[in-house]
């Protein structure tokens, strides 16, 4: 008896009360975009940006066109990791690197000094910089 109306209460959660559940969840979508759109708008300052340069050039002040600055990415030392899209991708390595950490902490060497293993790690891993040394540098040693 218990259980059915423990079953019973649980099916009444998921079943919506009615059209006015669903019109109530659609319309608080609507006013928190509002909401957010609205302090957007708010915070951006932009215009008062653009405006700063003319006021301090004087009347003479000829706008220069504005041209869209590309952010260049940082570069990645030595390693070539390429961004992952997918939500499946995504699982999928990190299952991998689940599976490469434990193999990792289950590591004799890993165990017996986990610090000098990661700094031998790195060095094997990440490519070295080639610096070719000019014939007046100092440490040049066989002269």
């Amino acid at each position: 008896m218990k259980d059915i109306k423990r079953i019973r209460r649980l099916v009444q959660r998921f079943e919506p009360t009615g059209s006015n559940a669903v019109r109530n969840k659609t319309n608080k979508k609507k006013r928190n975009k509002k909401n957010s759109s609205k302090i957007e708008e708010s915070l951006n300052i932009s215009s008062l940006v653009q405006s700063l340069p003319i006021i301090d050039a004087g009347p003479n002040f000829q706008p220069q066109p504005q041209t869209r600055k590309s952010h260049p990415k940082p570069p990645q030392i030595g390693l070539n990791i390429k961004p992952v899209k997918s939500q499946t991708a995504r699982k999928r390595i990190m299952k991998e690197e689940i599976q490469r950490f434990h193999k990792v902490m289950q590591h004799s060497a890993f165990k017996a000094d986990p610090l000098s293993t990661v700094k031998q790690h790195v060095e094997n891993t990440i490519e070295k910089k080639v610096c070719i040394p000019s014939d007046n540098s100092s440490m040049n040693v066989n002269k």
